[in-house]
């Protein structure tokens, strides 16, 4: 088998033309246009992934908002967040604002 990213992408292709390949969900190679999505990966708001001739468009993850909770943390005082916030609702609260209107997050702080 291909141990390259074009040849991997060709040999899924060739294995199955019915399903669209997505050929590094938010890495670099997004860039080299060879399969069928661009996408993207932006913290903590979403972006606007563009398409192009020969891909859709997506954006595969954004948030990484995090609220920590005394008992409840992986590592205590250790944790990373792209966006914090003081609870776990205001937490939930920002990823329905996110997703609803990416372009208008007016509440939080860019």
């Amino acid at each position: 088998p291909p141990h390259d990213v074009a040849g991997v992408v060709a040999l899924f292709k060739r294995l199955d033309p019915t399903r669209l390949v997505d050929t590094d969900s938010g890495g670099r190679a997004n860039d080299r246009h060879i399969a069928d999505v661009n996408d993207i990966h932006s913290y903590p708001f979403p972006h606007d992934a563009r398409p192009s001739g020969t891909q859709y468009a997506m954006v595969g993850e954004f948030g990484g908002i995090g609220a920590f909770v005394r008992g409840k943390e992986w590592k205590p005082q250790a944790c990373h967040t792209y966006l914090k916030v003081g609870t776990p609702q205001q937490g939930a609260a920002a990823y329905v604002e996110m997703a609803v209107s990416p372009s208008e997050s007016t509440s939080m702080t860019r």
